[in-house]
């Protein structure tokens, strides 16, 4: 084994072993916070060993120090409303300064600065460019690739499908506080993002809201209104159109909704076998020349298993489970994250972990006997209603 493998393995070890010595006094006295441990490190074993079965000891390797992953529920609720309120702070800064740019771009007061390349062919699709502002990217008319998709908000990342997917998580885990400037940013991002994943997942939130979890019709009907609205204005204008609603619909040829891209890859069923399917694939070459840069829960299938998938998502479930309040609200959140998890698992990405364990630890909006919190993060109280 080389010193560089060595090294990761002992970095990882040490990382753990120091960083559980931080912890015991919270895990000596929590027998959830031992369930979960234990959870976590089947899980994050399991796969360990069906990879070293199929020879893929570098694959092992690299996944060592994601071991630390398993402190992440481990924190105290102040460290983690205050890390979710520095994070929905510095996000909507971001994002609120490319909204600036995009506005003085629409007006022609802004001019580009230049354009990126997508210098690796396979990712997303082929000859995929970026015209570049000032902290604002738009993406640029290509073969294959609708010209609508140029009117899609990214902010600074690559793709819209970003503001999409993280504005709905903050604001699911912020309780869509009316009050903060930063809900306004979020929304606003995210309804020019064009994220069929944002659209579904607001529309879905405030109806199981509306109807399960407060059971006050007055919710129901100013989310109505406010859609309908929202409907009548843009129905006609043939951009919004075919970004919104023709998406929206749905398609009985594929039974799912138009707008989903995520089943649309032929790899998985013509590569892969019923051990490929359980326990992942064999040849990542392969895979990668058919699947690379996807996003949905196929590619955690054919990467990770459906074993090891189904066992993730029962981690974050089980969390959701143990954390829930009010009646209804483990539904709400189970909606939400597999939501998250039909088009972005987010396995191992620390910022999607972190996410769904907030989401599930302090979505504590859902009783309207609560009080309202002014603010994100750190002011909220278990007893708040966000």
């Amino acid at each position: 084994m080389s010193y560089g493998v060595q090294g990761i393995i002992f970095t990882a070890v040490v990382e753990l072993i120091i960083s559980f010595f931080f912890f015991k006094n919270q895990i000596k006295n929590s027998a959830y916070k031992k369930k979960l441990i234990l959870i976590f490190f089947f899980v994050f074993f399991l796969e360990v060993f069906f990879k070293l079965m199929r020879g893929w000891m570098m694959g092992v390797i690299i996944e060592l120090p994601y071991a630390l992953l398993v402190l992440l529920p481990l924190a105290n609720d102040k460290f983690e409303k205050d890390t979710f309120s520095y994070l929905a702070t510095i996000y909507s800064i971001i994002v609120a300064v490319s909204l600036v740019s995009l506005v003085l771009v629409t007006l022609g007061m802004l001019t580009p600065i230049g354009t990126i390349e997508n210098v690796d062919e396979r990712l997303y699709q082929a000859g995929k460019n970026w015209i570049h502002y000032p902290m604002l990217l738009v993406c640029m008319p290509m073969v294959g690739l609708s010209e609508t998709a140029s009117l899609r908000f990214c902010g600074v990342f690559d793709e819209p499908g970003v503001i999409g997917t993280v504005g709905a998580f903050l604001l699911c885990g912020s309780g869509f506080k009316w009050n903060d400037w930063r809900t306004y940013v979020l929304i606003i991002s995210g309804l020019l993002s064009f994220s069929l994943f944002f659209y579904v997942v607001i529309i879905g939130y405030w109806l199981i809201k509306s109807l399960i979890v407060k059971h006050n019709p007055a919710y129901l009907i100013g989310f109505a209104i406010v859609f309908a609205l929202f409907y009548l204005c843009t129905k006609d204008n043939p951009n919004v159109k075919e970004l919104v609603w023709e998406r929206l619909e749905w398609d009985s040829e594929t039974g799912t909704l138009a707008g989903d891209s995520r089943t649309s890859s032929n790899y998985y069923y013509e590569h892969m076998g019923m051990d490929e399917f359980l326990f992942g694939v064999k040849d990542l070459g392969l895979y990668g020349e058919y699947a690379f840069g996807e996003s949905s829960y196929k590619t955690t299938i054919a990467e990770h298993g459906l074993i090891f998938f189904m066992m993730y998502i029962f981690y974050f479930l089980y969390i959701g489970y143990h954390s829930r309040i009010v009646r209804g609200s483990f539904i709400l959140y189970s909606f939400v994250l597999l939501g998250c998890m039909y088009q972005r698992s987010g396995v191992y990405d620390a910022l999607m972990m972190f996410l769904f364990i907030y989401f599930a630890k302090h979505q504590i909006s859902l009783d309207n006997k609560k009080k309202i919190s002014k603010n994100y993060g750190p002011s909220i109280n278990n007893n708040s209603d966000i």
